[in-house]
């Protein structure tokens, strides 16, 4: 930050110090031109003073020596006149007017002149008309040769002096001038220019975040369409395998079944990887902040992971801090996929010896803010400084083996450590070579200290619009008299296979199952039979899922007829393509390849509370905003 704003101001702050140097300079300099010349104005002022005044002080003393001759004026009053004159004289500095020869040597004639005159009017008591008679005359010369030099020669050449001074000074004003409108020129062109270079890099920014963002939303086509065409051949594979598996099978044949079984959902784990990543790049992921039971959150862990352990003969622990509330309130599947992921890889690294882990609180009665903290322990071949450094990179594998590449993407930590951070909290680990590794999560979530009625709330396996449309089923099928003991489903999809495996799914839990090639004959055949559940698959020629399920709805209003739950069956899964299907009408989604086990137990799960009575809600009270 540093770097760049002293990148971004430094030419600013040259051209300044630059300007400013100029203007001080120009401006200092005309201060000390002025200085200069108002003290040569004083001089040559003072000098002109001087010299006048000894003219005139000479013309009073030679009419003082008329008068003494003349016996009109006393003795004393004529030295008294010497003394006035010798005083001018000595004012005037010599030094001040060595441009003149001559008016140098007349101040000193002048000297020569006054000291004979000191002579002569001082010695005696009465000085004769004979002796005072040449000295006026050579007063009388004196004067006169005096004014002569000062108006031909000190007055002209001093004339001179001021003329060129004063050109000179409008010289240097003009170049003074010059000099501050060049750096004001100068401060004006390199503001258009910077003006200019702005805009030329906000333009050119402009355009790279543009071309940035067609680029990601490029990538996120891309990603998108990847999956869906890797998600729908694999639904077939998985599909048929699980379909393969429960049937009569040699040893040999039930191993080549695992094998598949275990390899495609390698391949879905991959995938699910590959999305969580674009999403979290493209920040096209939120945590969704609702009450979830944390007191189940370890239980819930133990029996997910137990039969990994069991199957390695690993220890495999959960310890749970007493103090852990029971309910609190944040993002319970994402704490739940980064806790999954840290004890599913110390499953998996881990070959003797055990795996615990370790839930705690740190717990704020005064703000109910509350960071969870969870440990994964175990007894693995640990990681190197190096592995520990890199181990939350996107794609690093710990030790780069053939196997470990065999075992995931080296997504898992990578997704984790986004998610903890998008939570408030941080990932760790701490590990020694051949001595296990611990990693530490942490959550920042708000605990629900008491559990009053108004904090109930629903195991939010199948999502709030599911729960509220079975509700509206349940009304419905009632007042319609409709049969709500066995379900009729309508599976809706382009493609034979993914249609045989869905029927094949669910064939054990419904009496009705009839299908449909594309969205106009699902309109068709739900306009008229009714359905419990349509599963709709999204991307169909002609008329696509959402287009269906919208003409679906319409007709339900146009008709008053019972509405049915439409589940999309799909594998575009992007977080923004799952809020677009339940804007659109869709009460719930399952992706692509389908597990057996979860289209089971949604449909178990619709069956059981469409036959409640209709006092009964459905499912526990939900939470209101």
């Amino acid at each position: 930050m540093t770097l760049r704003l002293f990148l971004a101001l430094w030419r600013p702050a040259v051209v300044l110090f630059l300007v400013g140097g100029i203007v001080f300079f120009a401006y200092v300099s005309e201060t000390r031109r002025v200085e200069v010349a108002t003290q040569n104005a004083l001089d040559l002022s003072s000098l002109t003073w001087k010299v006048n005044e000894t003219i005139f002080e000479t013309h009073r003393l030679e009419l003082a020596l008329h008068r003494y001759m003349a016996g009109d004026l006393s003795l004393d009053t004529l030295r008294m006149r010497v003394d006035i004159l010798w005083s001018r004289i000595d004012v005037i500095d010599t030094a001040q007017s060595e441009a003149s020869v001559n008016l140098q040597n007349m101040i000193e004639t002048y000297r020569a002149f006054l000291s004979e005159l000191d002579t002569t009017i001082i010695r005696t008591e009465s000085p004769p008309t004979t002796v005072l008679a040449p000295l006026q005359e050579q007063l009388a010369a004196l004067v006169s040769a005096f004014r002569k030099i000062w108006i031909v020669e000190f007055l002209q050449q001093h004339r001179s002096i001021v003329q060129a001074s004063a050109y000179q000074s409008s010289q240097d004003a003009l170049f003074q001038n010059r000099v501050v409108v060049v750096a004001l020129a100068f401060l004006v062109i390199y503001l258009l220019v910077e003006c200019l270079n702005y805009v030329l890099s906000a333009n050119k920014e402009r355009g790279l975040r543009q071309e940035a963002n067609l680029q990601n939303e490029a990538k996120s086509i891309f990603v998108a369409k990847v999956s869906h065409e890797i998600r729908t051949p694999l639904n077939g594979v998985l599909g048929m395998a699980q379909l393969l598996s429960e049937t009569s099978l040699t040893e040999a044949q039930r191993k080549m079944v695992g094998v598949i079984l275990t390899s495609g959902e390698l391949l879905q784990n991959t995938i699910n990887d590959i999305l969580d990543m674009s999403k979290i790049a493209s920040a096209d992921f939120e945590i969704i902040s609702e009450p979830f039971d944390v007191a189940q959150l370890g239980q819930q862990l133990l029996v997910l992971h137990e039969h990994t352990a069991r199957n390695k003969n690993l220890t495999l622990k959960v310890i749970v801090d007493p103090n852990l509330p029971k309910h609190a309130v944040g993002d319970a599947m994402r704490i739940s996929q980064v806790l999954n992921n840290l004890i599913s890889n110390a499953l998996k690294f881990t070959e003797t010896g055990y795996v615990t882990v370790s839930l705690s609180v740190d717990l704020t009665s005064a703000t109910s803010a509350m960071r969870l903290v969870a440990s994964v322990q175990d007894s693995g071949p640990g990681l190197s400084e190096t592995d520990v450094a890199r181990v939350f990179e996107p794609f690093y594998q710990a030790g780069g083996s053939v196997e470990a590449l065999q075992r995931g993407t080296g997504l898992g930590l990578s997704i984790s450590s986004a998610l903890c951070k998008a939570m408030g909290g941080t990932l760790s680990v701490v590990s020694t070579v051949g001595r296990g590794s611990c990693f530490t999560a942490s959550f920042e979530l708000k605990a629900i200290i008491q559990d009053e009625p108004s904090c109930m709330m629903v195991e939010d396996v199948w999502g709030k619009a599911l729960l509220h449309r079975i509700a509206d089923m349940r009304a419905a099928q009632q007042e319609h008299g409709l049969d709500s003991d066995k379900l009729s489903i309508l599976i809706v999809d382009d493609g034979e296979v993914n249609r045989r495996v869905l029927r094949a799914f669910a064939t054990p839990l419904c009496s009705v199952i009839d299908e449909a090639k594309s969205g106009e004959e699902a309109v068709s055949k739900a306009e008229e039979s009714y359905y419990d559940v349509i599963f709709m698959d999204i991307n169909m020629p002609g008329i696509g899922g959402l287009a269906a399920t919208a003409a679906i709805r319409e007709n339900v209003k146009k008709r008053d007829a019972p509405t049915s739950a439409v589940i999309a069956v799909t594998a575009n899964v992007m977080t923004h393509q799952l809020k677009q299907y339940l804007e659109c009408g869709l009460d719930h989604t399952i992706s692509k390849p389908v597990r057996k086990a979860d289209l089971t137990a949604l449909l178990s799960y619709v069956r059981s509370e469409l036959s409640k009575p209709r006092s009964q809600t459905a499912g526990t009270e939900v939470l209101s905003d």
